[in-house]
């Protein structure tokens, strides 16, 4: 079985969790298992739970990791994990890992329309969504594909976008991924085109909308703290600013402390303590063997 997808920042984030051996660790976004190999291979955690929402890429994964025999495999949504935990009889873990950039895999091999270079059915569905691309891209209003391109791909040509998303729709269904790729590429004034291909911000938006990825984001940010054990460490990998923004945003709140008095300005003692004042990128040696990596930032955590 191929394994298309390389591990950011692997050896960041083994620094981070060498601590745990003997321990469980969580890979939530476990992929093809390249993160979660280092782990069992590197640290020897006493169980590391592997989760992911994608049946296909799971299996890559088991198919992988297999030979080890203290991993345990879950199709679910890490967001899930304290219902995950709760079957598994655990009470808190050790080190939780999110991988939130999406795979190779769904670029490469899955055929569900995430790459703008191929002709493929729009779905765009990372894991048991209750919509696909196709649906949003069809039946979408103007006003809410204007918004959703404009607030989860940040994209100037949100308005132009949409309209003309409904223009042509009137006449025909957008089917695949080339076919709205090169409805935007058209759309977009060429004085504008750079090396960057003018779809790539309205993809990012309709996987965003379609995997509800920035709400189970901040989901499991609001739940995950009483499923770690002292001295429990979270680390986010993160590759674009809207997911970055919200772990930023999250693990300042947990490391200071809530407010308990605006007019006083008085704080709760804060339960966590910031391990990457900046976020931790890509050295140049790694950007220059994985490209992808040029965007990822790492942010850890950990619990007092």
């Amino acid at each position: 079985m191929k394994y298309v997808h390389t591990p950011v920042l692997k050896n960041q984030i083994l620094e981070f969790f060498q601590i745990y051996q003997n321990k469980i660790i969580v890979d939530g976004t476990i992929g093809e298992g390249g993160h979660s190999e280092s782990f069992l291979k590197k640290i020897q955690p006493s169980r590391l739970i592997g989760i992911d929402g994608d049946k296909a890429i799971l299996a890559k994964a088991k198919h992988r990791l297999g030979k080890f025999s203290n991993i345990y495999f879950v199709n679910d949504n890490f967001t899930n994990l304290k219902n995950i935990l709760q079957e598994k009889k655990i009470a808190a873990v050790d080190g939780i890992l999110l991988d939130l950039g999406i795979s190779v895999f769904h670029y490469k091999e899955s055929g569900r329309g995430f790459s703008f270079d191929k002709n493929e059915k729009l779905d765009m569905r990372a894991r048991n969504s209750e919509i696909s691309a196709y649906e949003i891209v069809n039946t979408y209003s103007q006003d809410k594909l204007r918004k959703i391109i404009w607030a989860y791909g940040e994209d100037r040509w949100a308005s132009l976008i949409a309209k003309q998303i409904v223009t042509v729709r009137a006449s025909r269904k957008i089917q695949t991924s080339k076919e709205l790729a090169d409805l935007i590429f058209n759309i977009v004034p060429k004085k504008f085109h750079t090396h960057i291909h003018p779809a790539t911000k309205t993809f990012q938006a309709l996987r965003i909308e379609v995997n509800n990825e920035l709400g189970d984001l901040e989901n499991f940010l609001n739940t995950f703290p009483k499923l770690l054990n002292k001295k429990g460490r979270l680390a986010i990998i993160t590759f674009q600013s809207l997911e970055d923004r919200i772990v930023k945003q999250k693990f300042r709140e947990l490391s200071t402390g809530k407010i308990i008095d605006e007019l006083k300005g008085t704080r709760a003692k804060p339960a966590f303590r910031l391990l990457t004042r900046k976020p931790l990128i890509a050295d140049e040696n790694e950007i220059r063997i994985n490209p992808a990596s040029r965007s990822a930032k790492l942010r850890v955590i950990e619990k007092l």
